[in-house]
């Protein structure tokens, strides 16, 4: 960087344990820390940059006021006491700091990642992160505490008096919206053109996106079939499949599920229908691991029935981009015929009326099992029942005065109304 001309201050970040303390240290560079608590029985920070950095400041690069969650676990809190007692400490120690996060926001779209390479936990679509500012912008106790320590602790040259907090606009319960149409998956598949493939192949290696291929969403790979027999998925699938036999889910896949055998009986030319969802990315790992440049998601191996290998696929990229859903929105296979025992993969909508301006509120998808929600064409993010999360952050400015399309693409079972709500539920 130097040689190429960069002059502005460069550094490293790194978490302040004894096995990473100089682990990604560069000489000449200024050296930071990354921690949530500091060890009371550990050497702080700041005494072991002055014995050993003496020419550098004492810095915080990420004081972490939370922590982000994971599907199917529990929402991380860090009490603010605790939270307190931590940036006392490192305030009364002279160190600067810089607050990670202090405002965490949301994973919007597919954009949410993962962590852990060997078994991926896939970020959920918040990502509150019980931060000081709350995912859609409210002072928390959090903040008033930083306020509170930083009057405590400023220097004498600079004034104590801080200005007062901005007022909030707040959110609005807009209440029940009835889901009253639907689109089956073969309907929606009619806004796509396939791709003819011998063999099943990541999304990434699709010719699509001007050579480029497909990053985000989900991928179905779809086989005729004219006769039965032992199906197996072989490996693993990335991240999470449904398998469907004449459009009827026969079994779920998940990358805990290896080698999957599933008995199928056909008695007349049918569709086998394999539905990949991408659930995310590890978006950091260990630098010296090439993990992060091999990531593929979709189907890696082959599928076998009665261990032959099925050849000759048409391959659908869903990436849900707003000119496919827009498409899908104008298909005459919309249907309101008032069935409520309709199954997944399907596409369903309705519309929420807003009388006066818009503003923030909260998706509750209490009922619901597992897909993603678009606001006017908007991607929200994914939801699932397994928790935490049970609200989505739907943001006042994708909202207008009138008629807002509420659009869903459940995978498994649908519910009939999603509720807008002012509290978001995050555990």
């Amino acid at each position: 960087m130097r040689k190429h001309g960069v002059v502005e201050l460069l550094f490293t970040s790194d978490g302040y344990e004894d096995k990473k303390t100089d682990r990604g240290s560069i000489p000449g560079v200024l050296k930071t820390f990354n921690f949530q608590k500091i060890e009371p029985n550990k050497e702080h920070f700041s005494v072991y940059m002055q014995k050993n950095y003496p020419e550098w400041p004492p810095m915080v690069m990420e004081f972490w006021t939370g922590w982000f969650d994971h599907w199917g676990t529990e929402h991380h809190k860090l009490n603010v006491d605790e939270f307190g007692e931590t940036l006392t400490s490192i305030l009364k120690s002279g160190s600067s700091v810089n607050f990670y996060m202090f405002h965490g926001g949301t994973n919007f779209g597919f954009m949410n990642g993962a962590n852990n390479a060997n078994s991926p936990k896939h970020t959920i679509t918040s990502y509150d992160y019980d931060a000081p500012l709350s995912e859609h912008g409210e002072m928390t106790a959090k903040y008033f505490k930083i306020r509170e320590l930083l009057q405590q602790h400023l220097p004498e040259q600079v004034p104590k008096v801080l200005p007062d907090p901005p007022a909030t606009k707040g959110c609005r319960a807009y209440g029940s919206v009835k889901i009253d149409q639907f689109i089956h998956l073969d309907s929606m598949l009619q806004s796509l053109q396939p791709i003819a493939s011998k063999d099943v192949v990541p999304m990434e290696m699709l010719d699509i996106n001007n050579h480029g291929g497909q990053s985000y969403g989900f991928i179905m790979y779809r086989k005729e079939l004219k006769e039965g027999g032992e199906l197996m998925i072989n490996g693993l699938v990335h991240d999470r499949a449904v398998i469907l036999l004449g459009g009827v889910p026969l079994a779920i896949m998940d990358k805990t599920t290896e080698d999957k055998v599933i008995p199928i009986k056909v008695l007349k030319p049918t569709n086998l229908d394999i539905l990949v969802e991408n659930m995310g990315r590890v978006n950091y790992y260990d630098f010296a691991s090439s993990l992060l440049n091999k990531q593929r998601k979709g189907l890696l191996n082959t599928v076998t029935l009665d261990q032959k290998t099925l050849q000759d696929w048409q391959i659908y990229p869903l990436e849900f981009k707003k000119p496919f859903i827009e498409s899908v929105l104008q298909s005459n296979e919309w249907k309101s015929d008032g069935k409520t025992d309709v199954e997944g993969p399907i596409m369903l909508r309705g519309t929420l009326k807003i009388q006066d301006e818009p503003k923030d509120t909260f998706i509750d998808m209490e009922g619901w099992t597992k897909g993603v929600v678009f606001v006017n064409s908007f991607n929200l993010g994914r939801y699932w029942s397994k928790g935490p999360q049970k609200t989505l952050y739907l943001p006042g400015p994708l909202l207008r005065t009138g008629d807002n399309q509420i659009v869903v693409f459940e995978i498994h079972k649908p519910f009939s109304m999603m509720t807008m709500v002012d509290i978001p539920k995050l555990e």
